[in-house]
């Protein structure tokens, strides 16, 4: 029995047009603030958990501008997550600091954990 939580992947009407383009490449810019990272966060939530296997990778510059900007705060990896995890279907593993070579990045997984079946979210409302 698969369980079903709602995230808020809802979009505002520029966001919901890159992210239903059939283009195979978008160039989507902007002012800070205008949800270019909430855009590329939604976007790799849901194919995240429509393809299994799917591992998507957000590089800045400078590592505590990524965990600032796409993990924490209300509008981050955390918060939108937040349901999934209280319902143990999203674990969100912390970099360890560890050495992995030139890149260190913080995994997000999102799967049933009865199952290892990845959950399928509701298309964002555009």
């Amino acid at each position: 029995m698969s369980r079903s939580v709602a995230l808020n992947l809802n979009l505002h009407p520029k966001q919901g047009e890159a992210f239903q383009t059939p283009a195979t490449e978008v160039l989507y810019g902007g002012a800070a603030g205008s949800g270019k990272s909430r855009l590329i966060r939604v976007a790799a939530i849901y194919w995240c958990s429509a393809i299994a296997g799917l591992q998507v990778y957000l590089f800045r510059r400078i590592r505590d501008d990524l965990i600032k900007n796409h993990l924490e705060g209300p509008k981050g990896f955390r918060a939108l997550l937040a349901d999934w995890t209280a319902a143990g279907l999203v674990e969100i593993v912390e970099d360890t600091g560890e050495d992995l070579g030139p890149y260190k990045p913080v995994h997000e997984t999102a799967t049933d954990s009865r199952t290892g079946k990845m959950e399928q979210p509701t298309r964002p409302k555009v």
